[in-house]
């Protein structure tokens, strides 16, 4: 069973990361920069992750 509570929490997490590297890098760069900061940004975090899944 899924714990509502806990992916809340990762979430905000993520959400988190994702608006530093908003914050540090703004708008305009292309994808791969972002990728690389938010993978930077992750890691520091200790937030786990996989890069680029397939959803097949």
């Amino acid at each position: 069973m899924i714990n509502f509570a806990e992916v809340r929490e990762h979430m905000f997490d993520v959400v988190g990361a994702i608006h530093e590297v908003h914050r540090e890098l703004g708008p305009g760069l292309n994808e791969y920069c972002y990728q690389e900061a938010m993978q930077m940004e992750l890691e520091e975090e200790g937030i786990p992750f996989s890069r680029e899944l397939s959803f097949i």
